[in-house]
């Protein structure tokens, strides 16, 4: 956004320039609300209200887009070559109000020294701002037109009489009327959004005025932001090699968040910004706003800042209040500061795999930014961890009366805290089992685990999800064949009464149901435990997390069908999370037991359950004692 010097500009400035407004725009619309809303929010803001009014403060309106017109355009347009004109792409409405209340302050409250008014053209109307008055009955007239022909010269007319009602319903205690005038002659400022002719973006005005209130090209923070610290008041006595570097570092940092392995070690998924950047602006400003509310001062700093969509661009105009090169060189080292902490982050293989699961579980990164600002360095990894150990604050485990450990954790009543717990066994194993090589540490791909689904797996089938289409239930019995002999369960040798059920049910001439027979399969291979109740299946010892799309294409399958599953996508290269593929892998199998069959008689559960206990012990509370925290 190159050419744009004054960001944010006052009613002053606004007042001395000339404005043609298209024919593809709309007329003007406002009525009584938009109206006295504007006049009631600028009457707080001249009594003091609001923090920073007075001479430092402003109030800040929503932008103005403008495209400065070339000659040949002010020819087309039959307007003064000589003069500077800018075309309202958006924001008319407020340009328009603006200049109904200035020229009502002229009218009556500086009859004789009266301010310059701006000037502004339709293209195909009229609607004669300069022109309206308040007769001595108290009636809007229109010394210009006639009202009743012209829509938009109708409305004019109304909001001028929605400002006069407004002022005559004050005494004069209540609205001093020097003040409002200062206030919005100095204070009432607008963003200024100068399109100009090098950005490329003004070649179509129409195409562009459609795009913008369509919202495919909102206006960002982060382009408002880089006019601020790279307008050319700002580099003066030859420090044009300076604004060149700020420059060079603004694209560094974008480059670098546009990386999704960075960009969603910080955010979750459908949080992308279109300049990424913006997420630091947004960090440092979440942060002070954090700081107001903990010393009582939120609604003040609310009030100076706003909180619709350009709050944290005014956070950063307000800092630049003063204009000078030092002003310049201190913020600009704030925004580095922060984007260093965020690399230092990402680089640290514990800040990356502690703060990337406190973001996937939903903490703010402000949260983690103030930590990071209030503690000492020494001290950063330990609040990280309590703050993780806050996350799952609520799971309790412990040693049960055989001396086994237990977690008590269910599917369907369970599932959020199980989804976190499954998280960090993964995470937490990289941390404790990698190793730094030449290529670094192995790390967990949070950018991959936020663009896709999982669900919970019941590692041993759980048998409630029925099956109850007939293709579907053959299909069950024909794959459960395939894995059974290639797993060297060889049916027709072994249990020639099954294979034959099996072949019965395969020519749909069934003497057993689906389910009876699938039950059959199951003991077969052995999965079925008479210990295996409800509970035990639904217990997080028996869960994993898992793709949904892998999950849900095999199916209630058996453990020998899925685990095929699973090593078939891993060798494609799909993210299985490594303790899921662990598990189907039987490496937790402290016995040596079948590949192919996993079961609590094995001891699978209870081997994965304690080995996922010692991973993340550190975390948990156990029942009956309380984690220092």
């Amino acid at each position: 956004m190159q050419g744009i010097d004054n960001i944010l500009v006052n009613l002053d400035s606004l007042s001395q320039r000339n404005y043609f407004i298209p024919s593809y725009q709309r007329g003007y619309r406002w009525g009584k609300q938009q109206v006295v809303d504007l006049l009631d929010d600028i009457l707080d803001y001249a009594n003091g209200k609001g923090l920073g009014s007075g001479d430092q403060g402003y109030y800040c309106l929503q932008p103005v887009v403008v495209k400065s017109l070339t000659d040949e355009e002010k020819r087309r347009y039959d307007l003064e070559v000589d003069r500077a004109w800018y075309e309202v792409i958006d924001g008319q409405q407020r340009l328009t109000t603006l200049a109904l209340i200035r020229h009502y302050f002229n009218e009556y409250f500086a009859v004789r020294s009266k301010r310059p008014e701006p000037t502004i053209k339709y293209e195909t109307r009229e609607t004669h701002i300069n022109k309206v008055s308040i007769d001595d009955e108290g009636n809007v007239v229109c010394g210009g037109g006639d009202r009743s022909g012209n829509i938009d010269l109708y409305h004019v007319v109304n909001a001028y009489g929605y400002i006069h009602e407004w002022f005559q319903s004050f005494s004069s205690n209540d609205v001093d009327e020097n003040i409002m005038m200062s206030v919005f002659n100095k204070q009432v400022k607008v963003i200024w959004y100068e399109i100009d002719e090098q950005s490329g973006a003004n070649t179509d005005a129409i195409e562009l005025f459609t795009r913008i209130n369509m919202g495919k090209i909102p206006l960002t923070n982060a382009e408002l932001i880089k006019a601020l610290f790279l307008r050319q008041r700002n580099f003066k006595d030859n420090q044009s090699l300076r604004q060149v570097e700020i420059a060079k570092e603004w694209d560094s940092i974008e480059y670098a968040l546009q990386n999704d392995g960075v960009w969603y070690f910080l955010n979750n998924e459908g949080e992308d910004k279109p300049a990424r950047i913006e997420y630091i602006f947004d960090m440092m400003y979440d942060s002070e706003h954090n700081r107001a509310e903990a010393e009582g001062r939120k609604e003040e700093f609310d009030k100076l800042y706003g909180t619709d969509a350009y709050k944290t661009f005014r956070f950063f105009a307000y800092k630049f209040k003063d204009d000078t090169a030092d002003a310049v060189k201190r913020y600009w080292e704030e925004v580095m500061g922060a984007f260093s902490a965020i690399r230092e982050w990402y680089d640290d293989n514990k800040y990356y795999h502690y703060i990337g699961y406190l973001i996937a579980c939903g903490v703010r990164i402000v949260d983690v930014y103030s930590m990071y600002h209030n503690a000492p360095k020494s001290a950063f990894l330990q609040r990280i961890k309590d703050s993780i150990c806050q996350v799952i604050k609520d799971v309790k485990y412990g040693v049960d009366a055989s001396g086994e450990v237990y977690v008590d954790l269910q599917y369907g009543k369970d599932n959020n805290l199980i989804r976190r717990v499954l998280l960090l066994f993964n995470v937490e194993y990289i941390v404790k089992h990698s190793r730094q090589d030449e290529q670094g540490y192995m790390r967990f791909p949070f950018d991959l685990y936020k663009k896709m689904d999982w669900d919970i797996e019941h590692i041993n089938s759980y048998t409630t999800n029925e099956i109850s289409k007939g293709d579907a239930q053959v299909a069950w019995i024909n794959t459960a064949l395939g894995d059974m002999k290639s797993a060297g369960f060889d049916v027709e040798a072994k249990n020639g009464d099954l294979y034959q059920k099996i072949e019965d049910f395969r020519r749909r001439t069934r003497s057993k149901t689906f389910y009876e027979l699938k039950a059959e399969i199951v003991r077969f291979v052995g999965e079925y435990d008479s210990g295996e109740d409800e509970a035990t299946k639904n217990n997080i010892g028996n869960l994993t997390l898992l793709n949904a799309d892998i999950n849900r294409s095999y199916g209630n399958a058996l453990f020998i069908t899925k685990r095929g599953e699973i090593i078939a996508r891993d060798k494609m290269g799909s993210f299985i999370p490594i303790c899921t593929k662990n598990v189907f892998l039987k490496y937790f199998d402290k016995e040596g037991s079948s590949k192919s069959v996993w079961s609590k008689g094995n001891g699978d559960y209870d081997n994965y359950l304690k080995d996922m206990v010692a991973t993340i012990e550190e975390f948990l509370n156990k029942q009956g004692e309380q984690h220092e925290e």
